[in-house]
């Protein structure tokens, strides 16, 4: 059962534990705190239970470069859907909007389950909470409803074999085939990104 208890209240929390004052964003559908780069994000995100239990979501907003301030955001929802929402995620022109990528990860979620743990205007990360059942399946869904996310792929591996082997990549991916790319990049590392430019 969660420990209801009033946004106001559990902003007060989170600005303590964070050390950092809030700042309303998106005409006030969730706020940010910003943090100094020393801020390890697995430590931010071990608190996301923490915000459950009190009916909110806590997720990356502003995810962490180098040694630049980064934030998270914390949405007065439960339900990470409900803060991709709030946060309004949704690619250029509105394509895709933010109702069609809550619909995709709901029915990505009824498969294989996910953890949302960064939001922001035009991205949405997270984890899986197992193995993904079918990752060619699911490649394929994500290729067609994220193409972007073959380019981060490759772009991360930069064509070298010993990134991709250090990342854990098996021998003889085609890299030129999106779908196999993306269907081996499930089954090494069970993340999910969506980006939209």
């Amino acid at each position: 059962m969660a420990d209801v208890t009033s946004f106001d209240e559990t902003i007060a929390f989170f600005a303590d534990e964070l050390d950092s004052e809030p700042s309303s964003v998106a005409g006030g559908k969730y706020v940010a705190f910003r943090l100094p780069a020393d801020v390890e994000p697995d430590d931010v995100l071990g608190l996301m239970e923490e915000a459950q239990k009190r009916g909110a979501t806590l997720f990356i907003v502003e995810p962490p470069m180098e040694d630049e301030e980064w934030a998270v955001g914390l949405a007065p929802v439960a339900d990470g859907f409900a803060a991709v929402e709030a946060v309004g995620t949704a690619g250029r022109g509105g394509k895709p909007s933010t109702a069609e990528i809550v619909e995709w990860l709901r029915t990505t979620h009824a498969t294989d389950p996910l953890i949302i743990d960064t939001i922001t205007e035009n991205a949405v990360g997270g984890s899986f909470v197992g193995p993904v059942r079918n990752p060619r399946a699911l490649a394929t869904r994500l290729y067609a409803f994220c193409p972007e996310i073959y380019d981060i792929v490759v772009q991360e591996l930069d064509g070298d074999p010993e990134v991709a082997e250090e990342l854990g990549f098996p021998d003889g991916v085609p890299w030129h085939e999106p779908i196999e790319v993306l269907a081996a990049s499930l089954r090494v590392d069970g993340a999910l990104f969506l980006f939209w430019e």
